[in-house]
């Protein structure tokens, strides 16, 4: 049936152009219907191929502008995180600021407790402290665990050195039972999601 359809087809074509190709007044040859049968054939194949190619060119296009899209959407995502990252170093720095201050005369989180003078006043500025450092851990969590387990790693190792550095512990807080369930789910927070990094990123490399 196809060859049927074919075959009506290229006779169609060389009844339409068949005076371009025989002169008028010569009897047509062998050759001449060779000529016009080629002609007929090459006009069919061009104009099939020329329909490929501009489908090909569209899909192409079609693609690229959705790799753009999605380019976009990544770099987006990027510049995101590079800001919560640079805020949450600066966010950091100013809580150890408050740290350093709040025990300068104490000289550790555990002497300042051991007076009874603004007892309450530290307290409370301690317990701001530890809310604040878990909002850094919130951002790590909801920024970086997911897409950039690099950045979160980095930015709870620095969590974690804070509270080392200042001795931020349960024995620090021993005065204040109140707080001492809030200072180890604080520890054990940094320690959970620190070792949930470490092993995706194990798993990633192997």
């Amino acid at each position: 049936m196809r060859y049927a359809i074919t075959g009506c087809a290229l006779i169609f074509y060389i009844g339409q152009h068949f005076a371009e190709i025989v002169p008028r007044g010569n009897k047509p040859n062998v050759a001449d219907w060779g000529n016009l049968a080629v002609s007929g054939y090459n006009t069919r194949q061009l104009s099939k191929l020329k329909g490929e190619m501009s489908e090909m060119s569209r899909r192409a296009s079609r693609e690229n502008r959705e790799n753009m899209e999605i380019q976009q959407k990544k770099l987006g995502i990027m510049k995101d995180a590079l800001k919560v990252q640079f805020a949450a170093t600066l966010t950091l720095a100013s809580i150890e600021e408050d740290i350093v201050e709040l025990v300068s005369t104490a000289g550790t989180i555990s002497n300042l407790l051991m007076h009874q003078e603004n007892r309450e006043n530290n307290l409370a500025s301690l317990r701001v402290i530890m809310h604040k450092l878990n909002r850094s851990l919130d951002e790590i969590e909801n920024y970086f665990v997911d897409e950039y387990p690099e950045w979160g790693l980095k930015s709870v190792k620095d969590v974690k050195e804070v509270i080392e550095r200042n001795d931020i512990s349960v024995e620090s807080f021993s005065r204040s039972w109140e707080d001492i369930a809030k200072v180890e789910e604080l520890i054990d927070r940094v320690a959970r999601i620190h070792d949930s990094l470490v092993k995706k990123l194990t798993e990633a490399d192997s």
